[in-house]
């Protein structure tokens, strides 16, 4: 199972994003680095497809 911390990072990811802020600024905020944004950014669908099944399943 993900992390906790790691899923409710990127509803705040894509948020930050979306008001402009930069990959590198966004990882300056949250306290982990620009490629570990990249990475998250990458792998969301994943992400949301997971949460998606847990709620399912809950």
């Amino acid at each position: 199972m993900k992390s906790t911390a790691r899923l409710r990072r990127v509803p705040a990811l894509r948020a930050m994003l979306a008001a402009g802020k930069s990959q590198r600024e966004t990882a300056q905020e949250l306290g982990v680095s620009q490629p570990a944004v990249s990475q998250q950014l990458k792998s969301a669908p994943k992400l949301d497809d997971d949460i998606h099944r847990e709620a399912v399943l809950l």
